[in-house]
């Protein structure tokens, strides 16, 4: 699925859009996590990341072309956003682990 959340990288947090599962739109299967950082070009490959998962958004759906997938992420984006917007007692703490 899609959520909102938050990527930990060198002591920041960093709004994040995440995608857990397949990309069927593009005939992908394999299970996977990927993780695309609002508002910041940063070379993380290879780098220790963690995420916090805020909400879900939605499930994993198959589109019937890529602008129609990018339309949809732009709107998963919105609405992310908003839900960063609205949380205010945890932006700047880091989650404690268990």
């Amino acid at each position: 699925g899609v959520y909102a959340g938050r990527a930990w990288t060198g002591g920041a947090a960093r709004g994040a859009a995440i995608n857990v599962g397949s990309n069927p739109t593009f005939a992908e299967h394999a299970l996977k996590v990927e993780a695309h950082i609002l508002d910041e070009d940063l070379a993380l490959y290879g780098e220790p990341l963690e995420l916090e998962f805020l909400g879900k958004l939605r499930d994993v759906t198959s589109f019937r072309s890529k602008e129609e997938l990018v339309s949809q992420l732009r709107q998963d984006v919105a609405q992310i956003r908003e839900m960063l917007a609205r949380e205010t007692t945890t932006d700047s703490a880091r989650p404690e682990r268990s």
